[in-house]
């Protein structure tokens, strides 16, 4: 029975490796070297060991899983230049275009914390959706008909406080 080269080796993937801990591959190791020399003690047979692995990585993932890093929008500035070879705060990703301002926030974390955080454009994008779907007016409380394009900059969106506004209303002095 050569279930060393189809049973286990196989079933250990390079995925399946990165999230099995060292002691499940040690056990593992240890039912391969048993189920080999044939001993009959062991009670594992090549069928069950699919079972086995998929209950381990279900146990193992779950504590080592990253924690979500989110970010407010408003706490962030655009930077002069992009620096490509520093690592996004979110996800971690080479490249930032964006740097954290010094905010209240940054100044209550530890000293060895307070360094400004650095995003991708990607992540600040993803912040700023988040942040003007949750600042959405209530109907009725901007009259949309006496609103009026505008190419010139005339500041920020009233309500979301994020982007260039491209509409006013004049007479309620709104701009979106």
């Amino acid at each position: 029975m050569s279930c060393c080269k189809t049973g286990i080796i196989l079933l250990l993937s390079k995925q399946v490796r990165t999230h099995l801990s060292v002691s499940i591959i040690l056990q593992l190791q240890q039912t391969k070297i048993d189920l080999c020399q044939n001993r009959p003690e062991q009670k594992i047979s090549p069928p069950n060991i699919p079972r086995l692995i998929a209950a381990n990585v279900q146990q193992t993932t779950a504590p080592a899983a990253k924690q979500e890093r989110t970010i407010r929008a408003n706490d962030y500035k655009k930077l002069d230049s992009s620096e490509p070879k520093t690592a996004c705060y979110v996800c971690g990703r080479k490249g930032s275009w964006f740097i954290e301002k010094y905010t209240h926030e940054r100044r209550a974390r530890s000293k060895d914390q307070q360094d400004a955080r650095r995003v991708c454009r990607s992540c600040y994008n993803d912040a700023v959706k988040a942040e003007q779907m949750a600042s959405v007016p209530l109907p009725g409380t901007v009259v949309v008909s006496r609103c009026e394009r505008v190419t010139a900059d005339v500041g920020k969106c009233s309500v979301c406080e994020l982007v260039r506004a491209k509409w006013i209303d004049r007479e309620a002095g709104v701009k979106l």
